[in-house]
């Protein structure tokens, strides 16, 4: 960009167009701009705009789910606390229960553990 052509708003750094950076409320007010009139216009607009933001707070509530059985989790194993990795195993477990099994291969699997000693 020539010289003569920078605007009154912005710096000149070493012959280059510094832009003033944008701030929060501008941003703001083009983004109303933006989206109003989609809003105004499209049928089912804000029934979409609350719906997206439905799942996300449903994603944001099972991710931090997660996060918190996972820790639990790893801290037993870390620290070998048999009663709370036994506490978190049915919640770990619990799409193993989808599989169905014959009572006498879960009898067997479970006579099986007492005579290896449990599972470690």
């Amino acid at each position: 960009m020539v010289l003569s052509e920078a605007s009154t708003d912005d710096d000149v750094v070493g012959g280059e167009v510094v832009e003033e950076p944008v701030t929060f409320q501008e941003r703001l007010r083009l983004f109303r701009r933006l989206a109003l009139p989609y809003f105004q216009q499209a049928e089912g607009a804000k029934l979409n705009f609350g719906l997206m933001l439905l799942l996300v707070l449903i994603n944001s509530a099972v991710s931090v789910t997660f996060s918190y059985v996972g820790r639990d989790f790893y801290s037993a194993l870390s620290a070998k606390d048999q009663a709370l990795f036994s506490k978190r195993r049915p919640t770990l477990r619990s799409a193993s229960q989808w599989r169905r099994r014959s009572p006498s291969s879960t009898s067997s699997s479970a006579s099986a553990l007492r005579s290896t000693g449990g599972c470690g």
